[in-house]
């Protein structure tokens, strides 16, 4: 694995972490929020938002895990 590949591999590795970590908590029934750089925080309060963010985030765990598998 050349060290392009190795990094490719890692970062995908890290955000499927944070995804399962993210999924884990909307799991539980806790909210997820956000933080912006401009100092911006939040969280989505409809019910619609936080389903689209749960299905968003299962999709992309799922797409990430796909990634890794292909490297």
């Amino acid at each position: 694995m050349g060290e392009e590949l190795f990094i490719k591999a890692r970062n995908i590795n890290h955000d499927i972490t944070l995804l399962q970590n993210i999924k884990f908590e909307q799991d539980k029934n806790h909210w997820v929020g956000f933080t912006t750089p401009a100092g911006g925080e939040g969280t989505f309060w409809s019910e619609e938002m936080q389903a689209d963010l749960k299905n968003f985030i299962e999709f992309e765990l799922e797409k990430a895990r796909k990634l890794l598998e292909e490297l």
